[in-house]
């Protein structure tokens, strides 16, 4: 009778330890997937973090390249004004000059500047 009662126990307790160890593993497991989990998680956060820096990074470089480009009209800008008043005075210094009387020892250079300057005065009174 003790016997088999003794095996009884063995058995029993072999039967625990398997139980237990069966739980130890399952527990075991269950950590390790929320890890796993975790560690997902935060990837996929730095993930999400990171892509919003690469679209703050972007919209920076766009608001430069977009300053860049008004600084560059308004250079453009800027010099086109300064052509156009060059250009305004060398009209001004060929009119002035056109409408100069030049001393000239020959007749016929008289002739043909008298010519021009009639013409000149003649058009829309350039001159005066």
């Amino acid at each position: 009778m003790q016997m088999k009662q003794r095996k009884t126990n063995v058995k029993k307790r072999k039967k625990r330890k398997k139980l237990m160890m069966m739980m130890m593993m399952m527990m075991e497991r269950k950590k390790d997937e929320n890890e796993k989990e975790e560690e997902l998680e935060t990837k996929e956060r730095k993930g999400e973090e990171e892509e919003e820096e690469e679209e703050e990074e972007e919209e920076e470089e766009e608001e430069e390249e977009e300053e860049e480009e008004e600084e560059e009209e308004e250079e453009e800008e800027e010099e086109e004004e300064e052509d156009d008043k060059a250009k305004k005075e060398r009209k001004n210094t060929l009119l002035s000059f056109e409408c100069s009387e030049i001393p000239l020892n020959n007749k016929y250079t008289d002739i043909t500047r008298s010519i021009d300057f009639n013409l000149n005065n003649n058009n829309n009174n350039k001159c005066g």
